[in-house]
């Protein structure tokens, strides 16, 4: 288990016949059923993304100190709720967080600014923000934010995301 820790950056179980071959890259967990705590001990791991989105019901939140991890998405798994950490880590390597169509509910910690390579954020159709920090403005790299139907009013939006000069896909609210 040490060396799968260390070296282990891809579980892909939605297709238990297939493998990987040993001298593969694996970056990727494609999954069904909860998410294990013992998946924040894989340090190399890049993806998470589970393959069935009715079974989870929590995610550990150990999942957002994992130094690699570039994307994370538990879309339309409308079982799955809670709500972001409140101390995001700094240098964390996430780019993609996709929420939507969960039950995570509250508002984006301020330490989301932290998360310097964020380049997506999807709460759409969520439980409901209660509000993005002014630190959004921080993400030098941020190009696509979404909180359509999940009760974000546009007023709530901090100034500071003026700031964002690569925000060049689209701002959905609805």
């Amino acid at each position: 288990m040490s060396r799968l820790r260390s070296s282990l950056a891809v579980v892909d179980l939605s297709n238990n016949n297939q493998g990987y071959a040993d001298d593969e890259p694996v970056s990727v967990i494609a999954l069904s059923g909860p998410i294990p705590e013992f998946f924040a001990e894989f340090h190399n791991l890049t993806v998470l993304q589970p393959s069935d989105p009715t079974t989870a019901r929590s995610l550990p939140r150990s999942i957002f100190q994992l130094p690699e991890l570039r994307v994370l998405d538990v879309s339309s798994n409308s079982d799955l709720a809670g709500s972001l950490p409140e101390e995001l880590p700094d240098g964390s390597s996430l780019e993609v967080l996709i929420l939507k169509e969960t039950q995570f509910s509250g508002q984006v910690p301020s330490s989301i600014g932290n998360v310097r390579r964020l380049k997506t954020l999807d709460i759409s159709g969520s439980n409901g923000s209660r509000g993005i920090p002014a630190s959004i403005g921080d993400l030098e790299s941020f190009i696509f934010l979404d909180l359509s139907s999940s009760g974000f009013q546009i007023g709530e939006l901090p100034a500071a995301i003026g700031r964002l000069q690569s925000l060049s896909i689209t701002i959905r609210i609805s």
